[in-house]
């Protein structure tokens, strides 16, 4: 008899979305210059939640498509796409925010390529989508901003 063939590894999953509802945290600034602390940055943001990785780095990335080093201080958080496939996502997570004030959340972002289609940066808040750019945006640091004054107490997510 000839022997079946051995079947192919499962492909992992991954990580989920947190089950378990985050505490709400006070709005803060981070400049991702500090390590994570107990999976966070700034006690803030959470992520590697779903999908491709967000790194933490210094100086400038890999590719010819990332920046030279940070927009601010020495470090940044920033996912690679070259290589990806249509679909691909990288989630940046925030607990429920605790603010009273009219704010605006603002970063900076560097979202330069050579490939099409490049895909989208993008902000939601409690599921919908409130900003988002596409396409090649120059080989330089951009200036983003998303008024969250009337999501008080929600999750702002960035893929």
């Amino acid at each position: 008899p000839t022997p079946l063939p051995t079947p192919a590894p499962p492909t992992p999953l991954p990580t989920p979305m947190p089950t378990t509802p985050l505490l709400p945290a006070p709005v803060a600034d981070c400049s991702f210059e500090a390590n994570k602390q107990n999976g966070e940055y700034c006690g803030l943001w959470l992520d590697n939640i779903a999908g491709d990785q967000w790194k933490r780095n210094v100086l400038g990335t890999n590719s010819w498509t990332g920046p030279d080093g940070a927009a601010e201080g020495n470090y940044y958080l920033y996912t690679e796409a070259s290589g990806g496939e249509v679909g691909d996502t990288a989630i940046l997570l925030s607990r429920p925010l605790n603010f009273t004030a009219d704010l605006t959340m603002s970063f900076k972002y560097f979202m330069h390529g050579f490939f099409s289609p490049m895909g989208s940066l993008v902000v939601k808040v409690s599921g919908s989508q409130v900003w988002s750019v596409s396409v090649d945006q120059g080989n330089i640091w951009n200036d983003g901003a998303v008024p969250i004054g009337s999501f008080q107490g929600t999750q702002p997510i960035i893929e």
